[in-house]
């Protein structure tokens, strides 16, 4: 140390409460850095969750079957009911570039839907489908309508679960069908 006009050199003090406070610091920064690039795999559960009702089972895999929307407006799945082995679904249609992709784009919807009810085991007996899509009527008025429906019965259901959920074959297996022509 070198000598000073003002008396000898002193070392710098350090305060241990602010060098501890520092050190606490960097690591919390270090553990909430880690919590947010790696989050924890297992989340905790919350403690009040939904019984898994067959009502909740179709909910929850017909929502995951049809996929997200890609067009503003309502949600893919709009209703969904059971009652008695009744099941009455009514879903959003995706956009598509042309009137035979949206098309096919609702059968494909339609045989989505036949698998994840199947897959469920839900005791269904009575299937009713209906699609909508938005369409601008005589006045220019532009509005959600439905623009498809499909009933499968049992025995439908049935043939469908047999032959699978061929997109070509899925309004041929159904009970009733109708498209609106404007669409």
């Amino acid at each position: 140390m070198t000598q000073s006009p003002y008396g000898p050199a002193v070392p710098p003090r350090r305060h241990p409460i602010l060098g501890a406070l520092a050190w606490a610091g960097i690591v919390i920064g270090l553990i909430a850095a880690w919590y947010l690039f790696f989050p924890p795999s297992n989340p905790v559960a919350p403690a009040h969750t939904a019984p898994a009702t067959p009502q909740n089972q179709l909910t929850n895999a017909v929502a995951a079957a049809l996929g997200p929307p890609n067009r503003p407006g309502p949600d893919r799945l709009t209703t969904l009911t059971l009652h008695n082995g009744q099941l009455n679904i009514a879903w959003a249609i995706n956009t598509a570039g042309t009137a035979t992709a949206r098309h096919t784009g609702a059968q494909q919807d339609i045989a989505d839907i036949l698998g994840a009810v199947q897959h469920t085991g839900a005791p269904v007996h009575l299937l009713d489908l209906a699609g909508s899509f938005p369409l601008t009527d005589a006045s220019g008025v532009t509005a959600e309508r439905v623009v498809l429906t499909a009933s499968y019965t049992d025995t439908a259901l049935h043939q469908s679960r047999s032959a699978g959920t061929n997109v070509r074959t899925v309004l041929s297996l159904a009970s009733t069908s109708w498209i609106n022509p404007d669409w």
